[in-house]
């Protein structure tokens, strides 16, 4: 376990006042001296002092109201006059109401709403307030909270109820947080935390566009707070989880404390992880990068697996590969060509970090292998190319395919260059290298960059092996001890799990009605149709050998349906547990 040590500030200042008279003294730094002021004559009229505008800033009060499900809100915007005249909302599924506008002591009457852009007149003091109502809105399992207000708990993600000046969209900005959580009454002790920290009252220095992909919860909670060289850790957990959140709050921080010796310092001083728990059921966990830190939700019941500790840990990462380094194209159409490399490489690092620190078990490790391969073997997108995914990119299956690929690849990389350099150089010490190189293009690199990395650590030909795995999709030709000594390769049948209908999108709803049921998959074989009301449900994720189970209701009748959830079985490398001890396994 890593040693936390406060991060030590240094404040510095300068001076110079000397001014005598009408002369000055010699300043102690090359700034000119300040002139001796003008005369004025007693009787000469005398100008109006100008007055500057203020410097922009925001506070921000949130005031979750359980009674209304709704929450009330305050935000407060100081600047330039120009920069406050109009504000934006960005998530158009709100509903939201206005109450008030003020500039100083006088009301300001808005135009009308257009697409949620409101237009003020221009405030002369440079300083509006602005209070309005926002309500809770339905959260589809799986998704960002958008607006949940509950007795409590409050979440929700800043662009679904965040009014905010369009300018301050990319301008950092002095932020003031406030939660007033005087109607939220929790059993037990109540507090506010977000994705900058814990706390009633959070200050930062931040944008509009990273407090609108920020999470904001309040109510029952419990928090923990690690002091580390590269700055602070924050963690907080609202609800009933079957792990106990404080030991796994500490290791996050040691991780992201060992990523930063490998890699250099983080995007940012202080980071948070926001553990929230829910009505879900177990599989169906979110881990995301939110604003400066981790949010976690997930069901009551949902262990602390080695899927789920790969999939944080990956997001941790995200704090240096995705912001610090994203290596191809930028084009919104065309980012999804680069997930071999911001999702995929960081899936393969992440399960490497966790099983070298003993956090992963070999047998979960092994598992991770498997689901990756079984993933790239059984897609029904396979055989695409890049470009060819990237048009498709709204397909869920086109994300799993690029991480597979990614990963897969990143595994066959580290171990060649691990056997090349007798362990003294691997992924990590590229991705370290590539990140500096980025610092000058604002992170941004492109793909002849990791090809001229490729190149250079394991030869001529590797870029051709790449560019057939991952950019072409072809198997990627692993080798035989890519999972170190406690594993032996051997042939293996992967069958794809195939529910046959989307469990998200069916959970969503209340009740539960079967959503995305394919035609000819195995549950509309066995009986069920799309809209079905879904009574009860037992339903193993990702297990092809355990049967699932529903009861459901169509014309007030209800049906037992039964079937395996199977679908294609492929050939493809997989690997057995050799009888060697567990830290051996880690002797690469």
């Amino acid at each position: 376990m890593f040693a936390f040590l406060p991060r030590r500030r240094i404040a510095r200042a300068t001076l110079c006042t000397a001014v005598l008279a009408f002369g000055c003294q010699p300043c102690p730094h090359p700034r000119p001296c300040p002139k001796a002021p003008p005369t004025v004559a007693l009787d000469a009229p005398v100008a109006a002092p100008s007055i500057a505008a203020p410097a922009p800033s925001l506070t921000i009060t949130v005031f979750p109201k359980p009674a209304e499900a709704a929450l009330h809100m305050s935000v407060v915007a100081t600047g330039a006059a120009r920069d406050l005249s109009q504000w934006c909302l960005h998530d158009p599924q709100t509903a939201w109401t206005m109450e008030e506008a003020v500039s100083g002591v006088s009301p300001l009457e808005p135009r009308a709403p257009e697409q949620n852009v409101v237009t003020f007149p221009v405030p002369e003091d440079g300083t509006l307030r602005v209070s309005y109502r926002a309500a809770e809105r339905t959260t589809p399992v799986g998704a960002a909270p958008s607006i949940e207000v509950m007795p409590d708990i409050f979440q929700a993600i800043g662009a679904a109820f965040l009014l905010l000046p369009c300018s301050f969209d990319d301008r950092v900005v002095p932020v003031e947080i406030r939660f007033d959580l005087s109607d939220v009454t929790p059993h037990g002790a109540k507090g506010g935390a977000t994705s900058y920290g814990i706390g009633d009252v959070q200050r930062v220095r931040t944008t509009g566009r990273e407090l609108r992909t920020s999470i904001f919860a309040a109510g029952a909670i419990g928090t923990a707070r690690f002091e580390a060289e590269e700055g602070h850790d924050d963690a907080a957990w609202f609800g009933y989880t079957v792990f106990d959140p404080r030991p796994i709050a500490a290791d996050i921080a040691a991780l992201r404390t060992a990523i930063a010796k490998s890699l250099g310092p983080p995007s940012h001083v202080s980071e948070s992880l926001l553990i929230v728990a829910d009505a879900r059921h177990v599989g169906a966990y979110r881990v995301h990068r939110q604003g400066r830190g981790v949010s976690l939700h997930l069901g009551t019941a949902q262990p602390w697996s080695g899927d789920l500790r790969i999939a944080v840990a990956a997001a941790v990462l995200h704090g240096w590969i995705g912001t610090q380094l994203w290596i191809g194209p930028t084009e919104s159409e065309r980012q999804v060509e680069g997930h071999w490399f911001s999702e995929g490489v960081t899936r393969h690092l992440a399960r490497d970090l966790l099983f070298r620190f003993g956090w992963l078990t070999p047998m979960e490790a092994l598992a991770e292998a498997h689901g990756l391969v079984g993933t790239a073997t059984t897609s029904p997108l396979r055989s695409f190319d890049n470009e060819t995914l990237a048009r498709r990119r709204d397909d869920p299956e086109v994300a799993r395919l690029l991480v597979a690929r990614g990963a897969l690849y990143a595994a066959r990389f580290d171990a060649l260059l691990r056997e090349r350099t007798d362990g003294k150089r691997g992924l990590i010490d590229v991705v370290r290298d590539l990140i500096e190189k980025a610092r000058g293009s604002k992170g941004v690199l492109p793909l002849e960059s990791w090809n001229d990395a490729v190149r250079a650590e394991l030869g001529a030909g590797e870029p051709e092996n790449f560019r057939r795995s991952v950019g072409k999709g072809e198997p990627v030709e692993l080798p035989g001890d890519v999972l170190g000594p406690c594993f032996t390769p051997v042939r293996r049948v992967y069958t794809r799990y195939d529910l046959g209908f989307d469990r998200n999108a069916s959970w969503s709803e209340t009740p539960h009605r079967a959503r995305g049921v394919r035609v000819h998959g195995p549950a509309h074989k066995a009986g069920l149709r799309e809209a079905d009301v879904i009574v009860a449900s037992e339903i193993a994720p990702g297990q092809t050998d355990t049967p699932v189970e529903l009861t459901v209701e169509r014309d007030g009748e209800r049906k037992q349906i039964r079937y395996v959830p199977r679908g294609a079985s492929i050939p493809g490398v997989g690997w057995r547990r050799n009888r060697v001890s567990d830290a051996a396994c880690v002797g690469k």
